[in-house]
């Protein structure tokens, strides 16, 4: 009885593979025994822009510093509210705890004790929704430069055009 609980429970738990995709997993072999390694669990590696002014946050962040940096890499797109810039995070789907944990390999107490630090210092705000909870970057900068940057060379290539 107690093994048919657990069965369900795990099945519950698991991610479905829109899930997984989102988080930048591939799906797992439910066959295997084996623990996931890092090379099975990311699909592809993308280097994130993040200024080294985040260093003078650790103070405040601790090692909140992994979910922070997590919610930037997995920020799908940029708004203005209030006039501030904040990143949504996976579309505003919420994100059950289990979830971040299973990503980082680590307790579900330590993702709830850095989402509540990371809130609490206005770092993100989150909202419970269902299962989980949906999160948003304060001062959102993940595309930030590469418009500017994209918006400057425009420019300079239009007035390199109208100057021949």
């Amino acid at each position: 009885m107690a093994q048919d609980f657990e069965d369900r429970l795990e099945r519950h738990r698991r991610p479905d593979a829109r899930t997984q995709e989102l988080l930048g997993r591939v799906p797992r072999d439910e066959s295997a025994d084996a623990p996931v390694s890092p090379e099975e669990r990311t699909r592809k590696v993308f280097s994130i822009r993040i200024s080294n002014g985040i260093l003078d946050h650790y103070p405040r962040m601790g090692e909140a510093i992994w979910l922070f940096l997590w919610a930037i890499d997995k920020t799908t797109r940029e708004c203005t509210e209030e006039g501030k810039r904040v990143g949504i995070v996976l579309g505003g789907r919420p994100i059950p705890d289990h979830e971040i944990a299973q990503n980082f390999e680590c307790s579900v107490n330590t993702v709830r004790r850095w989402r509540r630090l990371l809130v609490s210092e206005r770092y993100i705000e989150t909202e419970r929704r269902g299962s989980g909870h949906s999160f948003k970057v304060m001062n959102a900068k993940k595309w930030r430069q590469n418009a500017i940057g994209t918006a400057i060379r425009a420019l300079q290539a239009h007035a390199q055009a109208v100057t021949k």
